[in-house]
């Protein structure tokens, strides 16, 4: 079974704001290069758990 969302759940900007903010805290604290490199690894891993969620579908 394979369950994918339809629509955007309410509240949810609400529920993830604090973590947001802790996050931007702390990348505030990155230099230019360290947000690079941070930037690089989200994007691989992004696109690591695209490719893993395609292949559940097939």
């Amino acid at each position: 079974m394979l369950v994918e969302p339809i629509g955007r759940p309410a509240g949810l900007d609400e529920v993830v704001a604090p973590a947001r903010e802790r996050i931007g805290e702390i990348l505030t604290g990155c230099s230019p290069e360290q947000l690079d490199v941070l930037s690089d690894c989200f994007t691989r891993a992004a696109q690591a758990c695209q490719e893993a969620a395609d292949r559940m579908r097939e």
